[in-house]
């Protein structure tokens, strides 16, 4: 009895902790399109990595650099126009804010093709 309500307590402890409260904040950011991947593609396959993380204030990368969201749309707008489109990986943060993923995501799909697997959605 004594181990169950240590466990619990712990449990409970662990909740309100800021790691657990920033794993929140993304994980309730809703689901990516239903047509966009949910795993990364193999390796032999070429990607790009658009990252979305909160740190002070928000931090957006490409291929691992800084961009703004300006860069971003004109990356985006590059990589629309080659054949065949290189697969777009987005990597969320747990602690990045569910209105800039939303934004994101939106700004996604007004410029790529995602409705052909291209687009994938992951976890940080």
């Amino acid at each position: 009895m004594l181990l169950r309500t240590l466990g619990f307590s712990l449990l409970a402890l662990a909740a309100l902790t800021p790691a657990a409260a920033s794993t929140a904040r993304s994980a309730n950011c809703g689901s990516p399109p239903a047509y966009w991947k949910a795993t990364r593609p193999d390796k032999a396959v070429v990607v790009n990595t658009v990252a979305i993380s909160q740190g002070e204030g928000r931090v957006l990368t490409w291929n691992g650099s800084p961009v703004t969201p300006k860069q971003l749309r004109e990356y985006f707008q590059i990589v629309k126009a080659l054949n065949p489109s290189p697969t777009l990986v987005l990597v969320v943060s747990p602690s990045a804010h569910c209105g800039e993923v939303r934004r994101l995501r939106q700004m996604i799909q007004e410029t790529l093709r995602c409705d052909g697997g291209q687009c994938v959605e992951v976890g940080a």
